[in-house]
């Protein structure tokens, strides 16, 4: 088995085994396997790939895509929706070791040419800012436009991010908060990414979590950050320079964005489009999916499509 695609590869092929407790009405998507080689070590990583049209690639690092699963299902429709788990999280092997930001954007851009993905949107979320346009940095041409869901590609100056950042990724946060797994149960509910879900589907989010180590593997993304001041600084730089002219779409939640991220976003593309989620919070995908699509389509017509 390869690590790569050609022109002529059957997308539904090379499938990850679906786990007991991830059934279709769960999770409507394929399972796909992506084999990454790390050192002698192959990875088994997660992929999901679904619908037709116009590419966007969603990245989101720290939790697992089913924060996606109810925009990707509202706009396979209409367009290609494709992303992955990172090593560690959700349906990917990987070990605490590879829990590391800075090889995340390699491996992103792996699938993608793997995928034969020439053109596409970045949908990007939380610490998948930096992921992803560290991702799009070593395929510049690739990356059309910019859809900034609650994050941010910039050094965390902020004092209070900082220390948020450091105690999330400390040992004791990672061994004891971990051991509890309090983040994920915290996520699940209609504060985090369950507004709409049921019982059922908060039980198919947590699924991963049943596994310490993944719940551990969240708090060791949050130290990742905490260490990565030159990933930030790298990703501001291509921000300001290669990817200046691309166009963007600011998704914030009405009741979360306690530093600011959207206005500094609009500092720096003062044309940039926004939307504010009316009582949304840290996952505004997840708090209105239907609105969410109509608008990225939208804006990605009349943007995107454009140029």
């Amino acid at each position: 088995m390869t690590s790569t695609l050609d022109a002529t590869h059957d997308r539904t092929a090379d499938e990850l085994d679906r786990p007991d407790w991830l059934d279709v009405d769960r999770w409507p998507f394929t399972l796909r396997r992506h084999r990454h080689s790390v050192g002698d070590d192959d990875l088994d990583i997660h992929v999901t790939d679904e619908g037709e049209g116009p590419t966007l690639v969603f990245v989101h690092a720290g939790m697992w895509s089913f924060v996606w699963r109810d925009l990707i299902d509202e706009l396979r429709t209409r367009f290609r929706c494709i992303t992955i788990d990172f090593p560690g999280s959700g349906l990917s092997e990987g070990t605490p070791h590879d829990v590391d930001l800075a090889t995340y954007p390699a491996l992103l851009d792996e699938v993608l040419d793997a995928r034969d993905v020439e053109r596409a949107t970045f949908v990007l979320h939380d610490l998948g800012g930096v992921v992803g346009l560290h991702a799009a940095a070593r395929r510049p041409d690739r990356l059309l436009g910019i859809v900034a869901v609650n994050t941010f590609a910039w050094r965390p100056d902020l004092r209070m991010l900082r220390a948020m950042l450091r105690v999330l990724g400390s040992r004791p946060a990672t061994g004891l908060l971990g051991s509890i797994r309090l983040v994920p149960r915290l996520t699940r509910t209609s504060s985090g990414v369950g507004r709409h879900l049921d019982h059922a589907d908060r039980q198919a989010f947590f699924g991963p979590y049943r596994s310490r180590r993944q719940a551990r593997n969240f708090h060791r993304a949050m130290r990742s950050a905490s260490r990565s001041s030159a990933l930030f600084e790298e990703a501001e730089h291509v921000l300001s320079t290669t990817f200046s002219d691309r166009p963007v779409l600011t998704v914030f939640g009405e009741r979360n964005d306690p530093f600011g991220f959207a206005d500094h976003w609009h500092r720096l593309f003062p044309r940039a489009s926004s939307w504010t989620v009316p009582g949304g919070n840290h996952f505004p995908m997840c708090d209105d999916p239907a609105t969410f699509a109509r608008r990225l389509t939208d804006w990605h017509a009349e943007h995107v499509d454009a140029r």
